[in-house]
């Protein structure tokens, strides 16, 4: 996939030294369910589990000026039957390209990617309910509210509860008129 300054490619097992540098940032894993003391063994058998699910797609997000790895996303839950999907982690993970307007870019191509070409019904996505960045994007782009789901994750031994937000088909064609 490509947008006007980024790249989206498959992951690949050599990313997974960028991914664990990025997870070790507590910036970077402040509203993600990243344990503080990952190593880096965790984020390989991660990444080769979720290599081998078919409920899984890993992409790493490229720099498009630079190609390099600035971060990633993953999406899970992917049901056939349902044509339903999560988006299940998203992150900048690159410092000088947080706070320029790459999330939307990152998520607008991936609206339209799961809407047309896997020809998804449902895409839903959580986030800690704390955090208003993830807020502020997720409704500028038109999901919709589901509700708290109470202590849904762990992260270190603590307990916190996620905000779900969906979209529907039908819904992002009215919001962003493509046919």
């Amino acid at each position: 996939m490509e947008t006007k300054n980024l790249l989206l490619r498959n992951t690949e097992l050599s990313d997974c030294k960028c991914f664990y540098h990025w997870e070790k940032d507590p910036e970077i894993i402040e509203y993600l369910s990243i344990d503080k003391d990952i190593q880096y063994e965790d984020v390989v058998k991660d990444f080769v589990l979720a290599s081998i699910d078919p409920e899984m797609l890993m992409f790493t997000i490229l720099s498009k000026s630079e190609n390099t790895p600035i971060g990633r996303i993953i999406i899970s839950r992917i049901a056939s039957k349902e044509k339903s999907l999560d988006i299940t982690k998203l992150y900048i993970g690159k410092k000088n390209y947080q706070g320029k307007g790459h999330g939307i870019e990152l998520m607008e191509a991936m609206l339209q990617y799961v809407f047309f070409d896997l020809n998804m019904e449902r895409v839903t996505l959580d986030y800690y309910v704390n955090n208003r960045r993830a807020e502020l994007l997720y409704n500028k782009l038109g999901f919709k509210s589901e509700g708290v789901l109470r202590n849904s994750t762990i992260k270190d031994g603590k307990y916190y509860d996620l905000k779900l937000m969906s979209m529907l088909r039908n819904e992002y064609f009215s919001l962003y008129k493509k046919v």
